[in-house]
Formats: C-alpha cells, structure tokens, sequence
C-alpha cells in the first residue's frame, strides 16, 4: 500500500471514518493524487470537503464528522446531534446539526442541518467532545430552538441535562431571560419549558400541569428533607408546610428491599411531621381530575385542622 495512503486510512480511522481533503492537500498530498484516489475507488467523497476509505462503513458519529468538517472548521456541533454527543438519552440518529456563527452563514454541508447565530459563542460555550468542537450542554438548551425542537424535545432535554448536574436551572433561566431568547421561532417553548425545570421527570412536570389546571397552590419542587443535619429524603413534591406528594414510585414489581427502602423513608418522613401522599403513573395520566381533587382534599384537611 502507498505509505501516504496509508497515513490517510489512520488518520480516518481516528477521526470516525473521515478526513479532510483540504488538510490532506495543505499536509502535502497533491490534489491530483488526491482526485486519483477518488477516481479509482480507494476514497469515497462524502461532501465538499469530507471524504472517507472505501469500505469504511456508514454511522451517525461517521456523517457528523463529515458535515462537521464540510464547514470548514467554523461550525460547533449542536441540536440532537450534541445531545447525542453529551450522552443524553431520547434522541435518535438523524440528520447532523451544526451552530454556525451569523457571518459564516455561507458554509455549508450537503448532509446538514446548519443554524446560525447572532448571539456571540464563547469559549465558556463550547467543549471537545470526541475531536469535534461540541456546544456546552448549558449552550446547547439555548439554542435548541434553532433547531426547531418541540415542546416534548425541550423538555426531555431540559429534565435529563438539570438530573445529570449537566446544566444549572437556576442559570439557564437567567441566561435565556435576554432579549433574543422569545424573539427566535420555538424562544418561547423554551422559556416555558424552563420555567419548571428542576422537575426531574416528564411525568413530574404532568402532575405540574395538572395542578395549575386545578388552580391549586403551586408546590416546592425536589425538596431535602432533613433532621438535624442529616438528610431524610428528597421529595418531589412539598406543598408547604407539610404535605410531601411523590409520584410514580417503584410500581407493583419493585423488589422488596426497595419496597423496604421506601418503607422506611415514608416513616422517617412522617416521624419529622410530613404527610405523604403518593400517585402513580396510571393516576396521573388516567385520573388528573381525580389526582387534583385528592391534593386538594389533604391541603384543605390541614387547613382544617389548623
């Protein structure tokens, strides 16, 4: 084998199957050795600038690194695509997305989804995430909207990013509360999906809406519960001053010693004065009239009694 086309067939291998017919003509192949290549087979070209070996097999990462190299290295990965990079779950393979800065809005990949933006990217905004340079969790929720994500989307993203402490949600609201954030398409799904974000389930932010629906008081959400110094528990709901709503649970197969765990939890909870309620899936997406007219009643027991 050619010792440089060997070269090339590495640096593919280390860069998810492509590599840059730009960088390999700067590098000192010819472009005529390159085009040569193309011509009998060996290399493969993907887009304007990406290329990869014959015979190395098609992936999302190999398609992402294609466009994201088709941009000429002026384009941040972003979207679905650095979801998918950050390891968030629910986001399948599809097409690559890219954030491009607003004057390089001419670059562009035959295979991607690119935006581009006014707001200045910063370097607090981006990270290297497997060689490609890969908009920040916290960066990338700002500017889901580009991509015209959904309500369902923003919200998944937004839950999975604050449970992992990938983001914070005290922050995000602050930093998406500026003057560009509801004036892009989708700005406003995002400020909405923002303002419960804390909740650390879709099914969460469920018993939310049906709360408010029912106008009832709007509760403390993932709230420590402590005696002393040590922890209790985290509760998902706390309807001040004493009424804990948890949702969901282990369900009818959970094993027993988190039936046990539970167990105990409720009782350590009610020893420190809390009420403790608990809904499960089926209730809350079968029942909300019913689920709000039971919270309702233990908020108006205690009112009641006191």
């Amino acid at each position: 084998m050619d010792e440089r086309f060997r070269k090339v067939t590495d640096t593919a291998t280390r860069f998810h199957g492509v590599v840059d017919r730009v960088a390999l003509v700067a590098g000192g192949i010819p472009e005529r050795t390159v085009r040569r290549w193309v011509a009998d087979g060996r290399l493969v070209r993907l887009g304007p600038r990406s290329l990869t070996p014959a015979g190395t097999p098609p992936s999302w990462r190999r398609d992402l690194a294609a466009a994201y190299v088709d941009v000429g290295g002026h384009g941040f990965v972003a979207g679905r695509s650095a979801a998918r990079l950050h390891r968030i779950d629910g986001f399948a393979p599809a097409r690559p997305e890219l954030l491009l800065p607003a004057d390089r809005r001419t670059w562009a990949s035959v295979e991607a989804r690119v935006a581009t933006t006014g707001r200045p990217i910063e370097r607090r905004d981006v990270m290297e995430v497997e060689g490609m340079r890969c908009l920040r969790p916290e960066r990338l929720v700002l500017d889901a909207p580009l991509f015209r994500f959904g309500r369902d989307e923003l919200e998944h993203l937004v839950d999975v990013a604050v449970r992992r402490r990938l983001v914070s949600a005290d922050r995000l609201r602050a930093r998406a509360a500026d003057r560009h954030t509801p004036a892009v398409p989708g700005g406003r799904l995002l400020i909405e999906a923002l303002a419960d974000a804390g909740v650390e389930s879709h099914l969460e932010r469920r018993f939310l809406t049906l709360v408010r629906r029912a106008r009832l008081p709007e509760p403390q959400v993932q709230v420590v519960h402590r005696q002393g110094t040590e922890v209790i528990a985290r509760v998902d709901f706390l309807f001040p001053p004493d009424l804990v709503v948890e949702v969901a649970g282990h369900g009818p197969h959970a094993s027993p010693s988190a039936l046990r765990r539970d167990a105990e939890r409720r009782t350590r909870l009610t020893i420190a004065g809390r009420r403790v309620i608990e809904f499960s899936y089926a209730q809350i997406d079968e029942e909300p009239t019913v689920v709000a007219s039971q919270v309702a009643a233990a908020l108006e027991r205690r009112a009641g009694a006191a």
